[in-house]
């Protein structure tokens, strides 16, 4: 049996999209691979072209960047650090 998360629960009914269907040419393609290699060497945590929820209930609140880094952050698959 897993363990029970401390994290809070969303309402019923709260769905957050996980693609825009907003495709990308082959020029941004290499353009963000490139910077993900070139970032990996200075940052913690580099990620692209995902879906960054920042407020929890609301997936209007979105933002969805192309290449990102997390600089001192202490990054954990599946677990980040709860906001005090």
């Amino acid at each position: 049996m897993a363990p029970e998360s401390d994290l809070p629960r969303e309402p019923p009914g709260v769905f957050y999209p996980v693609s825009d269907d907003a495709g990308q040419s082959g020029f941004q393609s290499v353009v963000i691979h490139l910077l993900l290699d070139l970032l990996e060497d200075y940052f913690v945590f580099v990620g692209a072209n995902q879906f960054l929820y920042y407020k929890q209930g609301d997936p209007r609140s979105v933002v969805a960047p192309d290449v990102y880094a997390t600089p001192d952050l202490p990054f954990q698959t599946g677990h980040l650090p709860r906001p005090t």
